[in-house]
């Protein structure tokens, strides 16, 4: 009898192994051999105790701290901030004539995973400029020791909108005749957290039109023949945008006496 039960206790303790396993398994697309996950340690301000700390924020008052990010529902429990992160962009001096390029931009992931992408950059020539993630944050030999796009599909290079693609391809970034790109983009396939994650990556801005993977050569399978690394930044995490505050109470209508 004593052997029935060791063997009924082992036989669940195994089916919740394998349930497990199946449950880490299902965090991938599809089955194979991945490379070591890093973690990626979130910043203090992202941890839920740092709302009853006295350092927080100046701008989590008592009212602003119940007030909804978006996409979030109010209510009585604080707001989570969104992963928030920033790149610097500047010239690393790899092309002729672009010394004057930098700006910044901003990278937010929303509640529904989409990551938003927000920003200026001035001092570029006038047209479209190629705009990827990079696999490293390497900048001891300027922009283009930054290494190849982001890709951990190991598929062709492709455009944002694409079922393949790189998960570094962001498309285009366009610069007025006044040399400025202003960004307001969207991506479904980058990710602030997780295997995904564009934190401690690069981002460059290349010299010409990413023509996402239809130039008919091998070049633009691999880069879209976008050119040369104008400028590049390292993404980094940074302080989340303060959330929206609550509406101010509609006042009373006066009310008129006849």
């Amino acid at each position: 009898m004593k052997a029935v039960r060791v063997v009924l206790i082992l036989g669940i303790a195994g089916l919740g192994f394998a349930a497990e396993n199946v449950k880490k398994r299902a965090a991938y697309p599809f089955p194979g051999v991945y490379p070591p996950v890093y973690t990626v340690s979130f910043p203090h301000y992202l941890s839920p105790s740092y709302y009853d700390a006295e350092e927080s924020p100046s701008y989590y008052t008592p009212e602003a701290r119940y007030a909804p990010y978006p996409g979030q529902r109010s209510g009585y429990y604080p707001p989570v901030p969104p992963p928030t992160a920033v790149a610097e962009i500047r010239s690393m001096g790899d092309v002729e004539g672009s010394d004057n390029v930098q700006g910044y931009i901003m990278f937010t992931q929303t509640v529904n995973g989409i990551v938003l992408i927000s920003g200026n950059i001035t001092g570029l020539t006038e047209g479209h400029h190629g705009f990827h993630v990079h696999e490293l944050a390497d900048t001891r030999e300027g922009c283009k020791s930054m290494g190849p796009h982001f890709n951990p599909g190991l598929t062709n290079h492709g455009g944002p909108a694409d079922p393949y693609r790189h998960v570094g391809d962001l498309g285009n970034i366009v610069a007025g005749s006044d040399g400025t790109a202003h960004i307001q983009e969207s991506d479904h396939l980058i990710t602030l957290t997780g295997p995904n994650t564009i934190v401690g990556r690069g981002i460059v801005v290349h010299a010409s039109k990413d023509d996402f993977g239809r130039g008919g050569d091998k070049e633009s399978l691999k880069t879209g023949n976008a050119g040369g690394r104008v400028a590049c930044g390292v993404i980094g995490w940074a302080r989340p945008m303060p959330p929206i505050p609550p509406p101010s109470p509609e006042k009373p209508e006066a009310s008129s006496n006849n």
